[in-house]
């Protein structure tokens, strides 16, 4: 039960990538050359690569968590294999991770993933109580009202690592938090809304994408200037830095909202999730990438924003 449950995994990953217009041979033998190329990149030219790359498979397991899609797995398998099932997809998630980490010699971090991915097998973001969380999004929905709601545990363990950061005096741990946050905020832009949602707005496209990047730069400092102000008092001879990352940090959002209109209304393909990671691991790459997605973006919108 458990293999043909892998099997046909594996059977809509490739229709995925035949969807997406890339052949599933060519792109199980590009993607790990990609994938190891970006690696090499990221632990070249930045010294907390090891926490990035923990951070990236982590979130990558964290879309495993969604209490609808275990309710489904609960009521497939029993639980022991429930729970084998719920391990194999993580570590099949952080495998390539895990490799690339021994192979630099980053035991210990290969370790504390491991360790990550195994707990978040038994995790799942479902309450019993019914209560609504209230948040500050309410005037301007509907992406952070749902995405904070549905990850503010992650959003309260990045604070906590902010706290951490300070108490034991390792700044690249805050850089690293505040980091988490933003890739947070840019996860709310995973889901597409219904054409109804774009078509309400009486706006050209232009002011459309104006006003959807300046209500997620307002809402995403709301969520990420705690961390940076308190690393700021913390860490003052670091303020350059910290700034870096906040400004860094709202552009790739801006990028990531581009690039989700720019498939609208399908989802986001995975020639443009290329491009999104290549432009967050080598940001002069955004020159050319965030033109691309804006132009794009205009011409999908058009169609409903006239």
């Amino acid at each position: 039960m458990i293999k043909n449950y892998f099997a046909l995994q594996y059977k809509m990953l490739n229709r995925q990538l035949a969807d997406f217009g890339v052949p599933a041979a060519a792109a199980w033998i590009v993607l790990p050359a990609v994938f190891i190329g970006l690696s090499f990149y990221l632990f070249h030219k930045t010294a907390f690569a090891r926490y990035i790359y923990i951070l990236m498979a982590v979130s990558l397991t964290v879309n495993f968590t969604s209490s609808d899609r275990n309710n489904f797995l609960r009521s497939c398998f029993k639980q022991g294999d429930y729970y084998r099932v719920r391990l194999g997809e993580n570590i099949l998630v952080v495998l390539p991770f895990l490799i690339f980490l021994i192979c630099k010699n980053c035991v210990a971090s290969a370790g504390i993933l491991l360790a990550l991915a195994t707990a978040t097998a038994f995790i799942s973001f479902k309450s019993k109580l019914q209560f609504i969380i209230p948040t500050p999004f309410y005037k301007k929905p509907f992406e952070f009202i749902a995405g904070f709601r549905k990850m503010w545990p992650a959003l309260l363990c990045c604070y906590l690592f902010t706290i951490m950061a300070i108490v034991v005096h390792n700044f690249n741990l805050g850089v690293v938090a505040l980091t988490a946050i933003f890739l947070l905020c840019i996860s709310f832009y995973q889901e597409m809304e219904t054409g109804f949602y774009v078509w309400v707005y009486s706006l050209t496209p232009h002011q459309f994408l104006k006003q959807k990047i300046a209500t997620a730069a307002w809402q995403a400092s709301l969520l990420t200037l705690p961390a940076a102000i308190a690393l700021g008092i913390c860490y003052p001879p670091h303020l350059n830095i910290i700034g870096l990352f906040f400004c860094l940090g709202h552009i790739y959002l801006a990028t990531a909202i581009c690039a989700k209109y720019s498939a609208f209304p399908q989802p986001v393909e995975l020639p443009q999730v290329i491009l999104l990671v290549a432009g967050i691991l080598f940001a002069p790459l955004l020159i050319l990438i965030i033109p691309y997605f804006y132009i794009r973006s205009l011409k999908k919108l058009n169609n409903l924003l006239r």
